[in-house]
């Protein structure tokens, strides 16, 4: 019925995200760039990729801030994890708080976060966007 469904999965493995995983177009992964988020993102990827499961993995680092250039910790965390970082995610804990706490989407409280979230929905249309196959008439 929906062009995009995002799944939001547990931070541990569990047996029913494989066949969650197997059919997704893409898994987004976000992680920030501490060593034990890395290191658990590693394993994610290990796994998925042991189990042949050939979902493309985009990087999304969250509630940091991209530095203008490229930073040792940047580099190590792309380094360990094979691919570069997709897309960043801002800290904004104020803004993000009050649209938990008033019950209304993001966007309708503005702020740094929800500006980098609509980018990111842009981006996600623009590489996995539903084939023609799948588009409804």
């Amino acid at each position: 019925e929906f062009d995009y469904v995002v799944v939001d999965l547990p931070h541990t493995v569990v047996g029913w995200m494989e066949s969650v995983v197997a059919r997704a177009d893409a898994l987004l992964l976000l992680i920030d760039t501490s060593v034990p988020s890395v290191r658990q993102a590693r394993r994610l990827i290990d796994l998925l990729s042991a189990d042949r499961l050939n979902v493309p993995v985009r990087v999304i680092v969250n509630r940091e801030r991209k530095s203008i250039f490229s930073s040792a910790t940047r580099r190590e965390a792309e380094k360990a994890l094979e691919r570069k970082i997709w897309a960043w995610l801002p800290p904004d804990p104020k803004r993000a708080r009050a649209a938990i706490d008033q019950g209304r989407p993001l966007h309708a409280v503005g702020g740094s976060l929800a500006g980098a979230v609509a980018k990111l929905a842009v981006k996600i249309k623009g590489e996995f966007a539903p084939s023609a196959a799948s588009e409804r008439a």
